[in-house]
């Protein structure tokens, strides 16, 4: 078992020597091995003055680790010189330390129990400005404090990431950093469940001058869904990935145009138009990968709205994900015509026949799953395997009664 022991030792920034003020250990700890833990290891007098405590309570040299996250040479060199068998684990040896003795750059110090300096968040030594410039990637969730931001202190050139998964009201922050950065490449947006949130998620977009990535997760209302899709329009050259979990696509007419899209994703969405009346076809010369994973009943919607994506994308389709529960035999027809030069496909409800029309038409396939909706036999499996031919080297078929799977 673990035993805790503590050791308070506080140095004094005048002096840089350490002080003992409190130490409580577990009974029998000479009989035992030690972890010495200590974020950082700067001039090494604090953690001498442990290892000394240690030892008085009967702990072996030899049975001491000393773990932390950065390390200064001079502190290393000082502890090492004092006990040569004791051993030292560190991440990460830093440049040393400065006047002040402070690890350089470090991970930054609470000062007057309060305030604490960062190297990315205001440190006092270091103009906000340029610390802001090194910022690549802001995450905000449920336990996170909203930041303040102030206009004339930042400057946010390397800003290329923002996720916001929060059901918190973050509308200004996305209204403020809207007017500071054009650069953001990747946005993640969660529980933009009202339509303020939404109109300033879509003001971010549209002030991006080359978004790459958007993720959109928990989309509700047709009215908040629209107003994203309608901003990327501005990103119609640009957006290359597009994440789509839970949303409503009711009003996918908005996002047609993504002409550069590379990568497509939807999971667990929701749809209702009627596409028997509804003209949408969709434009996506350069989709390379699909992803469909939808459990929704709604088959008057999700079938006709898969064809009409794999035709759009048609020869250039290199990777195609579907499952649902729904007879697929309409989707993979249009695989058969459309795609000749797909390499990888994973498919859900899945018979005989449509795995033979796609082996005798996807010539480029390396890898083929699928899940039969038949018992798989030796019979079936066989026939099947004539129509197997390179480049095709993953051949697997799992079967719909106790996970039965054959693969070649």
């Amino acid at each position: 078992s673990v035993r805790i022991g503590k050791i308070l030792i506080q140095r004094d920034e005048e002096t840089a020597q350490p002080k003992l003020y409190y130490a409580k250990l577990p009974p029998g700890i000479e009989n035992r091995y030690v972890l010495l833990l200590d974020p950082m290891l700067a001039t090494g007098g604090s953690a001498i003055k442990a290892i000394e405590v240690l030892l008085s309570y009967g702990v072996k040299e030899d049975k001491i680790l000393f773990l932390n996250l950065i390390a200064a040479p001079e502190g290393i060199q000082a502890v090492t010189s004092r006990f040569s068998q004791l051993k030292i684990i560190t991440a990460f040896i830093d440049e040393g330390l400065n006047e002040k003795k402070f690890i350089i750059p470090g991970l930054g110090d609470f000062e007057h129990g309060a305030k604490l300096r960062s190297q990315y968040f205001g440190d006092r030594r270091t103009p906000q400005k340029k610390q802001a410039e090194k910022i690549y990637f802001i995450h905000l969730n449920e336990n996170a404090q909203t930041l303040s931001i102030n206009q004339n202190s930042l400057n946010l050139q390397r800003f290329k990431k923002l996720q916001i998964a929060s059901w918190k009201d973050e509308t200004f922050f996305m209204e403020k950093i809207a007017t500071f950065t054009t650069t953001l490449q990747y946005i993640i947006a969660e529980c933009v469940n009202y339509k303020a949130k939404a109109l300033a998620l879509a003001s971010l977009i549209q002030k991006q001058k080359s978004l790459q990535h958007l993720k959109l997760l928990h989309a509700f209302g047709d009215d908040n869904c629209s107003i994203i899709f309608k901003s990327l329009s501005n990103q119609s050259n640009s957006l290359e990935k597009l994440e789509l979990y839970r949303v409503n696509l009711d009003t996918i007419n908005s996002w047609v145009s993504c002409f550069n899209l590379k990568t497509l994703e939807i999971r667990s969405c929701i749809g209702t138009l009627d596409f028997t009346s509804n003209p949408w076809k969709p434009d996506f010369p350069n989709l390379r990968k699909l992803i469909i994973i939808n459990y929704d009943h709604n088959r008057q919607f999700f079938i006709p709205f898969v064809v009409k994506i794999v035709e759009a994308a048609a020869k250039n389709l290199l990777y195609f994900k579907c499952s649902m529960l729904d007879d697929m035999s309409d989707i993979i027809t249009s695989i058969s015509l459309n795609c000749p030069n797909i390499h990888h496909l994973d498919l859900q409800s899945s018979s005989n026949s449509q795995i033979i029309l796609i082996l005798n038409s996807c010539h480029n396939l390396r890898t083929l799953k699928f899940y039969y909706n038949d018992i798989i036999n030796e019979f079936a499996f066989a026939e099947m395997i004539k129509y197997i031919k390179p480049p095709l080297k993953n051949f697997l078929a799992i079967g719909s009664r106790d996970h039965q799977s054959l693969y070649c």
